[in-house]
This record gives structure tokens, C-alpha cells and sequence, in this order.
């Protein structure tokens, strides 16, 4: 099998975040920004006789945070298998989403600043600190 692409997609939002990309209310600033409560993550993957298989992942919003280590690999998967798409420093702002699907310690991100901006992916939890976790409400029955 091989990874065609991946693309982030909105499922429950108070801002939009589509393809990866977030958009932003009017006079709204990155460091006041609503993260989506879950998103979708969906891989397109090419098998090995051509054919295309959608895999589809729920991701829960866990809060913000920053990063705190500096030279953090992001990852494109969860775990040093992985390719990295960049270094994250010490203070990048980070939406932080807990990937259920996903064994071990890594957190998908979508970054907020720095110089990997806009990108998401998978850091090593040890290198986040989560400083606004997010509030829980109840199901809707």
C-alpha cells in the first residue's frame, strides 16, 4: 500500500477547519481561536492492484498547549517511523487532538505559530504542555 494523501476534515466545529487549513472569524486573532471539539482525519491510500481505500479517523479536541522542548520533531504519523514535516520550538502554540486509534504517546497537533504554522501532524506527548484543557459537555441524548 501506499499513502496517496491525507486531509483533515470539520465534523463538529465553531470555526471551520477543512483540508487542514482554518479559517478565522472576522477581528479574530490565532491566540483567540476556537479549536473544532473533533475532527476527521482521512488518509487516501493507493493499494497495491490500484484500487483506493478511505480510512477514516475521529480525533478528540484535548485543549491547547505549547510545545516544550526545543528542535520537536511533527511528524506525519504517530511515531519515529514517520516522516518529519519540520521542527517545532520551545512556545509554538499547538491545538492538541487525542487520536484514538492511535497506541502510545502521540498527540495530533495542528500548529498556531512559529515557523510551522498551519501544519498539522503527530508530536511525542512528553513534548507538550496542554495549558487549556478542553471543557467536556455532556452527550445530547
Amino acid at each position: 500500500m501506499k499513502r496517496l494523501f491525507k486531509k483533515v476534515v470539520c465534523l463538529v466545529s465553531v470555526m471551520t477547519l477543512c483540508l487542514s487549513t482554518i479559517v478565522f472569524a472576522a477581528g479574530e486573532s490565532k491566540s483567540e481561536k476556537n479549536y473544532p471539539k473533533s475532527i476527521v482525519v482521512e488518509n487516501i491510500i493507493e493499494n497495491d492492484d490500484g484500487s483506493i481505500t478511505v480510512e477514516r479517523r475521529l480525533l478528540q479536541f484535548l485543549g491547547t498547549g505549547y510545545i516544550n522542548g526545543n528542535g520537536v520533531n511533527l511528524r506525519s504519523g504517530p511515531g519515529t517511523s514517520y516522516s518529519s514535516k519540520g521542527y517545532l520550538y520551545y512556545g509554538d502554540s499547538v491545538g492538541v487532538y487525542n487520536d484514538t486509534e492511535v497506541s502510545g504517546d502521540w498527540l495530533f497537533v495542528y500548529v498556531n505559530s512559529g515557523t510551522l504554522d498551519g501544519k498539522d501532524g503527530y508530536v511525542y506527548d512528553t513534548y507538550i504542555t496542554i495549558t487549556s484543557p478542553a471543557r467536556l459537555s455532556p452527550a445530547i441524548e
